[in-house]
């Protein structure tokens, strides 16, 4: 499932191409729920090339958002290269909220992928190593992977939720906030 803004920052499209490849397999479907200036021509193209195992659905509410992330079974976080110098997908914490593991598609370097390697929260693809075709073979490889090793999945799974009810809960980050604030208050 790839959540979210399908905007001009995001790497979409080879997912459709791994959609392809993967087509004759009933039990991988790609999903996208959303808007953004890439959703019509990800639709446009998913219907020339007949793709049944591809489905697009509007943004969810937010009250629903949780069911929306806990729906899939691998999450899709990208970011064209370049942007991952000056930003982190703002995604990527609901998704660990839900205990969903993650596919990057992503620079090997940026702060996203060894967040996502450090901690075996997915896998990651670098989309500069290499041409469109490759990033597709990674991104297949990926999905089987996923979905054959399941100690793998479920690690992953158990260590994004883990990870993101110690680190970003909403109290433990006030808390951390406080602390700061303290600190500064009092160097003053």
């Amino acid at each position: 499932m790839y959540s979210g803004n399908m905007g001009r920052a995001h790497i979409l499209e080879p997912l459709l191409s791994a959609a392809q490849a993967l087509s004759g397999d009933a039990s991988k479907v790609f999903v996208f729920v959303g808007e953004g200036a890439q959703k019509r021509t990800l639709q446009q193209k998913a219907q020339s090339l007949h793709l049944t195992n591809v489905r697009f659905f509007p943004y969810q509410p937010s009250e629903d958002l949780a069911e929306s992330l806990s729906a899939a079974d691998l999450h899709v976080v990208s970011m064209l290269p370049g942007a991952d110098r000056c930003l982190m997908p703002s995604k990527i914490y609901g998704i660990m909220a839900s205990g969903t593991p993650v596919l990057a598609i992503c620079p090997k370097t940026s702060e996203l992928a060894h967040m996502i390697s450090e901690l075996e929260l997915g896998i990651v693809c670098d989309p500069t190593e290499g041409d469109h075709g490759l990033l597709v073979e990674r991104i297949v490889y990926a999905v089987h992977f996923m979905s054959s090793n399941k100690d793998f999945h479920q690690r992953a799974a158990e260590q994004s939720r883990k990870y993101a009810v110690e680190q970003y809960d909403r109290q433990v980050q006030a808390d951390k906030f406080s602390v700061m604030l303290e600190k500064l208050v009092l160097s003053a």
